[in-house]
């Protein structure tokens, strides 16, 4: 089984500064016959500047 989540907000932080964090994150069983899991995750942040606004 593969299980897969992406959770994110969306902020305008001031009038020209908007934000975006995310996170991606997942876990694998390793093999039908055991309950472990590999899990990763992956962290992410976007920024957007307007200069003319």
């Amino acid at each position: 089984m593969r299980y897969f989540h992406n959770f994110y907000a969306q902020l305008q932080v001031h009038e020209k500064l908007g934000v975006i964090v995310g996170l991606d994150y997942g876990a694998q069983q390793i093999s039908k016959e055991s309950s472990d899991y590999n899990i990763w995750y992956s962290p992410v942040i976007i920024a957007k500047y307007f200069v003319f606004r």
